[in-house]
């Protein structure tokens, strides 16, 4: 009987130490150590806290004792002459079955409660500067949990998380930060994402409605004390003013395409102060004339055709620079010219760069002695 016992309790000994060796492979996790899936280190050690089972029974018959022997109880239907089974008093033992039952069980089961992970950040999306954000895995679905921060901007990064990783404590800096979370089980792995903005003051908010003004009353009229009537002066005969002599008209010469006098008539019914700038104009296309002479300015020929749109922008430019105070007033002397122009050109007096150096010649002539 107590050689049965010490062999019951070399085989419960044998099987609970597998099992102990099982549990104890996982280390504890710590700051940014890698935990260890617990059903993976379960499924390791199976195998071998099974072999440790079987060595047992192999001590159990080296005793004499058969496993399935104590599967038979003491009113068994068996034949009443066969021996008693060497178990039977030890089951009088109730430390011994329970213990057996124990390593059993836990040689046997290997049971994994994961499912599909799922990740899930909590915490805000805003926070003002020199505020802790805190951030959340714990409604996520896993055994492992690994955090990413990264600032857009250049700046600190700093971070830290609780011993399981589960959670997040972030220093707030002002920026703009992304969260990543991934955790993991044996059943894969799943990533979150979260975009975290860092204010320099407070978070912002709706703004706040606009004071209603006070309205001011008008200032009431005061009445004004009426002076007596002044007598009125006899009436004095008022002198006859001379009439101006007018300025002689200018003598204008008719030039190569007689554009000259008509440009004046035009320039000098603009009312001032906007005609005052008509000699400036002239001295402007006079020197846009003298730089077609000198070779300086030119037109250019398209498909064998003469294009002088050069020139014509350099015009353009440069009357705009003196008139466009008074745009408006000199608008409809620009469409007058630019109509001369059109029928110039469509007559085919305008072809060549010597043509138009003596257009805008004339046409400075005309505005020179505008007043």
């Amino acid at each position: 009987m107590h050689k049965t016992c010490t062999a019951l309790h070399v085989l419960s000994a044998l099987a609970l130490i597998g099992v102990g060796f099982m549990f104890c492979d996982a280390p504890v996790v710590a700051g940014d150590e890698t935990a260890v899936d617990s059903t993976a280190v379960v499924n390791a050690w199976v195998p071998i806290v099974i072999g440790l089972f079987q060595i047992g029974l192999k001590i159990l018959e080296l005793y004499g004792i058969k496993i399935f022997d104590f599967i038979k109880s003491p009113n068994s239907d068996d034949d009443d002459d066969s021996p008693p089974s060497p178990l039977r008093p030890v089951f009088s033992q109730p430390d011994i079955p329970f213990s057996l039952a124990i390593a059993a069980t836990l040689c046997f089961a290997s049971v994994s409660l994961a499912g599909q992970p799922r990740a899930v950040i909590s915490g805000p999306s805003a926070a003002a500067a020199g505020d802790q954000i805190q951030l959340s895995a714990k409604q996520s679905i896993a055994d492992l949990y690994r955090w990413t921060v990264t600032r857009r901007t250049a700046g600190p990064v700093r971070f830290s998380e609780s011993p399981d990783r589960s959670e997040l404590s972030l220093n707030s800096y002002p920026g703009v930060y992304d969260v990543t979370l991934i955790v993991a089980n044996s059943d894969g792995i799943d990533v979150a994402q979260s975009t975290i903005t860092v204010f320099n003051t407070s978070v912002p908010g709706p703004s706040p409605a606009p004071p209603t003004p006070v309205p001011i009353p008008e200032p009431q009229p005061q009445p004004q004390p009426v002076p007596p009537p002044t007598p009125s002066p006899e009436p004095q005969p008022a002198p006859t003013p001379t009439p101006p002599t007018p300025d002689p008209e200018p003598v204008i010469p008719d030039g190569r395409f007689a554009i000259s006098k008509a440009v004046y008539e035009r320039a000098k019914v603009i009312p001032l102060p906007a005609r005052s700038v008509a000699p400036k104009m002239s001295d402007q296309l006079e020197a846009v004339s003298a730089s077609i002479s000198a070779g300086t300015l030119n037109g250019r020929t398209v498909l064998m055709v003469y294009d002088p749109t050069p020139i014509l922008n350099e015009v353009a430019a440069a009357l705009a620079s003196t008139s466009s105070a008074y745009r408006t007033e000199w608008q409809p002397f620009a469409d007058d010219i630019n109509a001369d122009v059109q029928k110039l050109w469509d007559a085919g007096k305008l072809r060549d760069d010597a043509a138009f150096a003596t257009l805008f010649l004339e046409i400075a002539a005309g505005l020179k002695p505008v007043k």
